[in-house]
C-alpha cells in the first residue's frame, strides 16, 4: 500500500525530474495528485511539482493551471512554503511574458507566504527595478541579503539599483566589494568596469582600469556586452578611432546573431565616438539589464527547492 501513497509518487516524480524525464515526472505527480487532497501540505506540494514538470516539458498553459490550483487551495494568510513557491513560479512566468504588474503581485505574495525565500525577494527586487520602482527595489534586495548574506544575485541587483539612482560612487564601491567577495562571478567586475568607463561622476571614472578589467574578462568570455564596455573604456581615454572600430564590430555581431534591436540601441554610442565624445551613460535606459521584460536568469523552483533553468522561452 505504501507504494501507492502520495509521498511515494512525489519521490518517484522527483527522481524523474533529476533524470530530466519531465513526461514521466508529470505522470508520477498526477498519480499522487489523484489520491492526495489539495487541502493537505503534501497535496499542494504535488500540485506545484506537477506544474513545474509541465513547465519544464514545454506546457506553459498546463503549468499555469497547476500553479493557480496550488494557490487556490492554500491558506489565505500565514506561512505556507508551497504557496510561496507557486506564487514565485507564476511571478517568473508573468515577468518572462512581459506582464510586469502580475509578476509584481505574485512575487509580493511569494515573500509574504515565505518570508525567508531568498530567490523570491531577489525576483521581486528585479521586477520592481525593471518597472522603474528603483528605490523600492532596494528593500527586497536588502531582505534577501539579510536572510542569506551570500546571495550574489541580490548583491548584484542592489548595486544596479544604486547605479540607476545615480549614486555612482556608492555603486562603484559596492561592486568593488562584491567582485572581491565573488571572484568567480564576472558580472560584478563587468559592472565595475562599466562604471569606471562611463559614469557621469568624474571622481568615479578610470578608463585605463576599466580597460584592464575588460581585457581580463574577454580572455574567458567574449560577449557583445564586454565589447561594448571595451569601446566605452577606450573612448574615455580619448582613443576614439579604436572605440568606433570596436563598437561597429559589436553592432555587426549583434545583427548577425539576430539582435537587431540591440544593435540599434548601440548606435547612440557609436555616434558619440564618431564625434569624438566619450560615453557618460554606463547603461542606457533601454538596456536589457534595466528594461522591462524577461529576467536575465529566468528560473522556476524545482521540487527540491533548488532553481531550475528555463528550458524554452515562455510564449
Amino acid at each position: 500500500m505504501a507504494l501507492l501513497s502520495g509521498l511515494s509518487f512525489e519521490l518517484r516524480g522527483i527522481r524523474a525530474l533529476e533524470q530530466r524525464d519531465f513526461t514521466a515526472a508529470a505522470e508520477f505527480f498526477k498519480q499522487g495528485v489523484d489520491i492526495t487532497p489539495g487541502t493537505t501540505t503534501l497535496g499542494r506540494s504535488l500540485r506545484h511539482k506537477m506544474g513545474t514538470a509541465l513547465y519544464l516539458n514545454g506546457d506553459i498553459p498546463g503549468a499555469v493551471k497547476w500553479f493557480e490550483e496550488t494557490i487556490r487551495l492554500a491558506p489565505e494568510n500565514g506561512i505556507d512554503e508551497t504557496a510561496g513557491k507557486a506564487h514565485y513560479s507564476l511571478g517568473v512566468l508573468m515577468a518572462s511574458s512581459g506582464r510586469g504588474a502580475e509578476a509584481l503581485k505574485h512575487l509580493s505574495a511569494a515573500v509574504r507566504f515565505s518570508p525567508n525565500y531568498v530567490e523570491a525577494h531577489v525576483a521581486l527586487g528585479d521586477a520592481m527595478r525593471r518597472a522603474g520602482r528603483v528605490q523600492a527595489s532596494m528593500e527586497p534586495y536588502r531582505e534577501a541579503l539579510r536572510v542569506s548574506p551570500k546571495a550574489a544575485d541580490a548583491r548584484f541587483g542592489y548595486g544596479m539599483a544604486l547605479a540607476r539612482l545615480g549614486r555612482y560612487r556608492e555603486a562603484r564601491d559596492w561592486f568593488v566589494d562584491a567582485a572581491n567577495r565573488y571572484p568567480d562571478r564576472p558580472e560584478f567586475q563587468h559592472a565595475l568596469a562599466r562604471l569606471l568607463a562611463a559614469a557621469p561622476d568624474d571622481t568615479v571614472r578610470d578608463g585605463r582600469r576599466a580597460q584592464a578589467i575588460v581585457k581580463g574578462l574577454i580572455a574567458n568570455q567574449n560577449t557583445l556586452d564586454l565589447g561594448e564596455t571595451l569601446a566605452m573604456s577606450l573612448a574615455e581615454q580619448g582613443q576614439f578611432a579604436d572605440a568606433v572600430a570596436i563598437q561597429r564590430g559589436v553592432m555587426d555581431a549583434a545583427r548577425q546573431a539576430g539582435f537587431a534591436s540591440e544593435a540599434t540601441r548601440m548606435a547612440a554610442n557609436l555616434q558619440r565616438y564618431e564625434r569624438g565624445q566619450p560615453c557618460r551613460e554606463p547603461w542606457s535606459k533601454n538596456d536589457v539589464v534595466h528594461s522591462p521584460g524577461p529576467p536575465v536568469d529566468a528560473t522556476l523552483v524545482a521540487p527540491d527547492g533548488s532553481r531550475v533553468q528555463q528550458v524554452q522561452p515562455v510564449q
